[in-house]
């Protein structure tokens, strides 16, 4: 049976994967984009947008969320 332990554990794996897997895709696509016109400067803004985005979307996740629902608060 789950419990809610199970479930707060799953969604904190879930959060690594994507954050893993975003992390992956952006740069992957950053180096090759910097392979083909041979400019390692796209490859560190590929870098440095996801690690940006990655930490921008822990932290403000919940104020992000709140304000695309347009919550209000009572």
């Amino acid at each position: 049976m789950a419990t809610l332990y199970t479930h707060k554990d799953r969604n904190i794996l879930k959060t690594w994967l994507f954050m893993v897997m975003f992390f992956a895709v952006v740069i992957g696509v950053g180096w090759a984009v910097s392979w083909y016109y041979r400019n390692t400067a796209i490859l560190y803004v590929a870098v440095a947008f996801s690690v940006f985005m990655n930490v921008l979307s822990y932290w403000y996740s919940d104020t992000i969320v709140l304000r695309m629902a347009g919550a209000r608060p009572v």
